[in-house]
């Protein structure tokens, strides 16, 4: 038996799991030991690793490392278009009042000089991808939310940045899950596609869901992003539309040219490309692939082609 959970597809995983993790950290409670965000990642990741068929290859780092952050690409086989997330992953510590429970290292700095995680992180959406958060919560607090909180909940990297601006200001409030829970939504936004009779999203489907999904969560969210954060957002949702556009032939050069030279770095072409092989030859790549890379890999590839925005490969 696995400690790891089976599943028929990653959308089953992304609406179940979020609940096994929330009891899993449940137990900690009793057990007076605290499960740490990467052993719940950890999990999370052997999970993806034990779904059926040639739906997701993982690449992990040589080195042997720490770390709770994770880089999941949504593909298509047929197609050149992806969606790249990168996710950093925070748990709660819980409290009698649930509301109060706290993500206490959200405002966790790295590196030298010590820089904030959420700085990092929003400064990675530059190289062409989405920047998000994942929140592991308690049982209890998904209960009491009344569907609110998930045990996974996710939520927009740059909302949450603010956020960790103002607790570094002074205001700890701010680590609370009440005070962070309209930014949540759930894992199987990104994941499950609408059209009747598919289980994984194509990367257009992920796209418009996550940014329909941020865009609600800031409207219920009491701390407005300043002007240069909501450029910031802008530059990435356009440089997504106007990457796939060209490759599905709907743009000109120039106007793709325009909105990438926004962009400061731009997700390496070698990175992508890898990506794409592995999309398009699953069954004849090792499941778990070994690579010099920082942080896992999780790449998730469904079948043929869902809607007529997909870009596929041009002849």
């Amino acid at each position: 038996m696995s400690i790891a959970q089976q599943f028929s597809s990653a959308c089953q995983l992304a609406q179940e799991m979020p609940g096994r993790v929330a009891e899993f950290i449940e137990i900690d409670k009793t057990l007076k030991r605290r499960f740490r965000e990467d052993s719940m990642t950890d999990v999370l990741i052997a999970s993806f690793l034990r779904l059926p068929g040639h739906q997701v290859s993982i690449d992990t780092p040589i080195e042997a490392k720490t770390g709770s952050d994770f880089d999941l690409f949504i593909g298509v086989r047929g197609s050149l278009d992806l969606t790249h997330y990168r996710i950093q992953a925070k748990r709660l510590s819980d409290r009698k009042v649930w509301q109060n429970g706290r993500y206490m290292c959200i405002d966790h700095r790295v590196g030298a000089p010590k820089t904030l995680q959420a700085d990092i992180l929003c400064r990675s959406s530059s190289r062409g991808l989405i920047p998000l958060y994942a929140f592991y919560n308690h049982a209890n607090v998904v209960s009491a939310s009344k569907g609110q909180v998930d045990g996974i909940s996710l939520a927009d990297a740059f909302s949450v940045r603010r956020a960790v601006h103002k607790i570094v200001a002074g205001d700890t409030s701010y680590k609370c899950v009440g005070k962070l829970m309209p930014l949540f939504f759930p894992m199987s936004t990104i994941l499950c596609s609408p059209t009747p009779g598919r289980s994984l999203a194509t990367p257009s489907q992920s796209r418009d869901a996550a940014e329909s999904a941020v865009t609600s969560s800031r409207n219920r969210f009491t701390l407005d992003l300043s002007d240069a954060e909501s450029a910031e957002v802008a530059i990435l949702a356009d440089a997504f539309r106007a990457r796939a556009a060209d490759r599905a032939g709907d743009a000109t050069r120039e106007e793709t040219d325009e909105v990438l030279r926004r962009i400061q770095e731009p997700t390496p072409e070698a990175e992508r490309q890898d990506v794409l092989q592995v999309v398009q030859s699953v069954r004849d790549t090792p499941l778990v692939r070994h690579l010099p890379i920082p942080r896992p890999r999780i790449i998730l590839i469904g079948d043929g082609i869902a809607d007529d925005r997909t870009p596929q490969p041009h002849e």
